[in-house]
This record gives C-alpha cells, structure tokens and sequence, in this order.
C-alpha cells in the first residue's frame, strides 16, 4: 500500500518540482555586482503633509538633541538653533516649533552663536523623474548636527517624502524680508 501511493504521487511531486525550477529561472538576474531592486517604500520613511507632521519631526529633533546635551552634561550651556533653509516656509516653522520644543525640555536657547553650542539644520529637496511608481517624486533631506567649539557634537540625518506640489515650501523663499514678511521684501 505505502508502495502504490508513492507511485501514484510521484508525478504530481515531479510536476511541481519542474513548476518551481521553471519559476525560479524566470525571476530576475541582476547583473553581476550590481544588487538586485528592493521595495520603493520604506516603511520608515515618512510623507509629510501638513504643518503638524512638521512638529513632529521638531519633537523627534528636539528630543535627541536634548539627550545628547543632557548625557555630555553641556544642557546648561546656551544653545544657538540656525536652519539653513533660504527662510522657506518649512525652515522658519521648523526653527520656531525646535526652539519651543527645546525650551520645553529645559534647553536653554541663546539668541546668538556667540558662546553658544549651534544646532544647525540643513534641508534639501530632491526632485525625482515623475515617472517613478508607487513613491513620490519630491523627497526631503533632513539633517541635524550639534557642534560645539566647531566640533560634531552630534549628526542625524532622516529622509522624508513631500508632494511635488508643496515643494515650494521646502526651498529658498525669494520674498521674504528683514522681518519674515514678504511685505518688507523688495524683490517680489
């Protein structure tokens, strides 16, 4: 009887076993040295799409930064936030939101650089070919570095993705005066 059954299995085991071999040579070959393509969305990487995801990211900033200061024992010493950012919506949001997050930890904030630690914070935009699918064509570098007496006290850098649409906000804003109003501009 154990006999018979294996007989009469034995053709469906050899047909699945061919199915999977010819399966397996259809898969993609990369070339040699080059990885083969992952996932395009990572579920890690944000999408940001309103001012209140920006204060979130403020928070997660703010959080490791007043960490850091704590853990070296520098939290006493006046910090200086400066965003690198051409006065963009994001930029001028983003100081404000880590100034206030940072005052709420207990972080004291200085007005100027001098004799102060510097937080300073860089965005980049990246467009992307519109043709890319499933992931957005615009994302946002982010990076964050504490320096002190112009050491690296600390660098994080996070990857977010925004819409082509709202890229504006993100990038150097021309019509921004003295004062952060477009009104004492005189460029636009």
């Amino acid at each position: 009887m154990f006999n018979s059954t294996i007989k009469r299995n034995m053709p469906k085991k050899l047909f699945l076993c061919l199915l999977a071999l010819s399966l397996s040579a259809c898969a993609p070959n990369s070339a040699v040295g080059v990885s083969p393509a992952k996932a395009l969305i990572s579920p890690a990487q944000f999408y940001l799409q309103s001012s209140a995801h920006w204060s979130v990211v403020a928070n997660d900033i703010s959080e490791l930064v007043g960490t850091k200061l704590k853990s070296i024992h520098v939290d006493a010493d006046p910090t200086y936030v400066a965003i690198n950012s051409g006065n963009s919506e994001f930029g001028v949001a983003m100081r404000d939101f880590i100034i206030t997050k940072l005052i709420e930890k207990g972080i004291k904030i200085s007005q100027t650089k001098k004799n102060a630690q510097v937080l300073e914070i860089k965005f980049q935009t990246i467009k992307f070919n519109g043709h890319r699918m499933y992931a957005p064509d615009t994302e946002l570098i982010v990076t964050s570095s504490l320096l002190k007496e112009q050491s690296f006290m600390m660098r994080l850098t996070s990857i977010y993705y925004v819409s082509g649409d709202d890229r504006h906000l993100y990038e150097k804003n021309k019509c921004r005066g003295p004062f952060n109003d477009s009104f004492f501009s005189k460029d636009c």
